[in-house]
């Protein structure tokens, strides 16, 4: 059972109507945002050295984002951790969206706004610098294609398919150069 579901389980009556919201994000750049984090990041130890330990060190070298993909899209889904788990299944449930409304960290500010005037709520605080180089550039057609095949369903369900083509037609300008 995926978070969500086994927090639904442990919510009152009263809890389960409080109106809830979740946040996605591209699969194809949370998964260059995952290899940055853990490889080539400056931070703390657990982090660092999470993928040591995790399936018997399977990701713990660094050789490089290809090789990282192909690992990755390697490892059966429900052995995938948090990071690079599958998003729809934390927010879907047989077929039916655990939340209430869906955004998109691409659109966080825009999509953010309309909850936090309805409900009263902070502004977002900023506390996780991203790094600021084109996810795109770390991609070939051969390791878009393979996120494409693993997250597919993220990418159907939230609306990421115009992203995808516009990967591939990156990839294909930039080797074209």
């Amino acid at each position: 059972m995926n978070e969500l579901g086994f927090r639904s389980l442990l919510l009152t009556e009263e809890q389960k109507n409080y109106y809830s919201f979740t946040f996605v994000r591209n699969p194809f750049d949370r998964l260059v945002s995952a290899y940055v984090n853990k490889y080539k990041q400056d931070i703390d130890y657990y982090e660092k050295n999470f993928y040591n330990n995790y399936l018997f060190g399977y990701l713990k070298n660094d050789n490089g984002f290809e090789d990282y993909v192909e690992r990755v899209c390697n490892i059966p889904e429900f052995l995938l951790e948090k990071h690079i788990y599958p998003q729809y299944k934390y927010v879907y449930k047989d077929g039916e969206s655990l939340v209430d409304f869906i955004g998109k960290y691409e659109n966080l500010e825009n999509d953010f706004k309309a909850i936090q005037e309805e409900y009263h709520l902070y502004p977002l605080p900023h506390i996780n610098q991203s790094f600021k180089k084109d996810y795109r550039d770390y991609y070939t057609l051969k390791t878009a294609k393979k996120v494409y095949k693993k997250y597919k369903k993220d990418i159907e369900l939230f609306g990421y398919e115009e992203a995808y083509q516009d990967l591939i037609e990156y990839i294909k300008k930039k080797s074209s150069n």
